[in-house]
């Protein structure tokens, strides 16, 4: 039986069982939403007028209130704006090469200690070759 008879096969089954959990009903597949423009001008512009149009007056008279007191204050310095000043391009570069930099010595330190360990490894391993029991004896 071909790949495609077996899928052919799969799809029946499948539909023959869709169909008994439905009680025989057709199922109704979902057509594609057509794409249509949408306006860009103003898309809250309904919920703004309803909201506005919803809120009684005492409720702005008292949102607006603490706003209105605290204009009225000239007594209290203002604090002076922090804005985060975004770091100048050389900064971030130099941060970047120096974390790069400290990165690369890092894995040259791994890769010696790597190396010293092979060699002593190795360099004892030999020696007990050489003397071990069934080392071969020069007389």
């Amino acid at each position: 039986m071909t790949w495609s008879k077996m899928r052919d096969d799969l799809i029946a089954q499948t539909k023959a069982f869709v169909q008994s959990v439905n009680g025989g009903k057709q199922q109704l597949t979902p057509q594609p939403a057509s794409v249509g423009a949408a306006p860009i001008e103003e898309p809250f512009a309904e919920l703004v007028s309803d909201f506005v149009a919803n809120t009684a007056p005492s409720e702005t008279s008292v949102a607006a209130e603490p706003i209105e007191r605290a204009e009225q204050t000239d007594d209290l310095p203002s604090p002076p704006a922090l804005s985060p000043r975004p770091p100048a391009l050389s900064e971030v570069r130099r941060e970047i090469q120096t974390r790069v930099a400290a990165f690369q010595a890092h894995q040259h330190r791994f890769h010696r200690e790597r190396e010293a360990y092979f060699n002593s490894v190795l360099t004892k391993v030999r020696s007990d070759i050489e003397k071990g029991p069934d080392a071969p004896t020069l007389s």
